[in-house]
Formats: C-alpha cells, structure tokens, sequence
C-alpha cells in the first residue's frame, strides 16, 4: 500500500534506516525478552542476596 485514496505517498515509504533498525528492536521475538527480564531477575536478586550476606 504505497499510495493513499489521494495519492499522497505513506510516510513509511521513505522512512530512514534508523527507524528500520529500532523496529528490528521492537519485534525481538516474545521468548528473547521474556529470556532478557529472567536474565535480568537472576542479576538483581544476586545482586541482592549479596547485599545481605
């Protein structure tokens, strides 16, 4: 869908890369960022347990 009913170009037909790359980011796969906030749990609560040791 390049054209709108008025033939006005979409925006998205001529975004920048940066724009490419950071929805690249966004749509990591739901397992890699569930992976990622578990990873980030294991840090914290070691992070923690040292604390009170």
């Amino acid at each position: 869908m390049e054209e709108t009913m008025s033939g006005k170009k979409q925006p998205h037909a001529k975004m920048p890369k940066v724009y490419g790359k950071i929805l690249k980011k966004m749509s990591k796969s739901k397992e890699e960022l569930e992976d990622d906030l578990v990873d980030k749990a294991l840090v914290d609560e070691e992070m923690a347990l040292s604390i009170f040791k």
